[in-house]
């Protein structure tokens, strides 16, 4: 979708918090290790077999692993419309307009909440960072709150394009 309007606001976040990455790698490791005690002591496989499980295993630990670091929340305030998307997942942005959104309202991130999924309270929620974000009341009743870096900045975004007459 190619964004033809002003955009007054841009931002690109993406999964770089140090605990959740050690969570990752412990994980990522534990299967690694688990691999190699139960090859070895219970003889499961033989050594054909357990190096083709071994090399499935760490290729598909390392495909998680990038598909983890590459993914990011894209979010675009622009004068008429709010738009996200999750690369690589989403290749197109969700176009939210202004004509759809009842209120906005800065909020607190839901705890421990991250990635996309809904949660009671805040409706689809777009989380990358524990922090804040713009909860959106639609005209529908539909709840969707969008995390963001700069909270402040986002609002101020929002509520200048909400502010803004649509002009065709």
């Amino acid at each position: 979708m190619r964004i033809s309007e002003r955009t007054i606001f841009k931002e690109e976040q993406q999964f770089r918090e140090n605990w959740l990455w050690a969570i990752i790698l412990v994980a990522g490791a534990s299967g690694i290790v688990g691999i190699f005690i139960s090859g070895f002591s219970t003889k499961a496989f033989d050594e054909k077999n357990f190096i083709i499980v071994f090399v499935a295993v760490i290729l598909l630990i390392t495909i998680l692993f990038y598909l983890f670091y590459s993914t990011k929340l894209e979010t675009q305030v622009t004068e008429k419309a709010i738009l996200y998307r999750w690369l690589p997942y989403m290749r197109n942005f969700k176009k939210i307009g202004k004509d759809e959104i009842e209120k906005t309202e800065l909020k607190k991130a839901p705890s421990f909440e991250r990635g996309f999924k809904t949660v009671s309270g805040y409706g689809q929620a777009h989380v990358v960072n524990a922090g804040k974000g713009i909860q959106l009341v639609l005209k529908s009743s539909k709840k969707i709150f969008v995390g963001t870096a700069e909270p402040y900045l986002f609002k101020k975004a929002m509520d200048n394009m909400m502010a803004t007459e649509i002009k065709n």
